[in-house]
């Protein structure tokens, strides 16, 4: 169940971080899509036969400390929003 877990982890910051990559794309800033694009594009040709699995391991990469950013800075917001369960452990004591 660890492995699972883990494993688990690992594809839902990869698949957020591609959804959050392609979504600020569509958004209209296209910096950060087109910097991961490039450099899979730099990747997929340097390195010959191997260039489209590489060029793939790049993107997926990239999405992945996109969701790693993303999702931390969400645990941060969240850490700091007071929680009601808790301000009301507080009253009752």
């Amino acid at each position: 169940m660890k492995g699972l877990s883990t494993i688990g982890v690992a594809a839902m910051l990869w698949v957020g971080g591609h959804i959050v990559l392609v979504g600020i794309d569509e958004l209209g800033w296209h910096v950060l899509y087109d910097a991961v694009h490039h450099l899979e594009e730099m990747v997929h040709a340097a390195t010959g036969a191997l260039g489209g699995f590489l060029g793939w391991l790049t993107n997926t990469v990239a999405s992945a400390i996109l969701g790693l950013i993303v999702g931390a800075v969400v645990v941060a917001v969240m850490h700091l929003i007071p929680r009601k369960d808790k301000a009301e452990a507080k009253h009752d004591a």
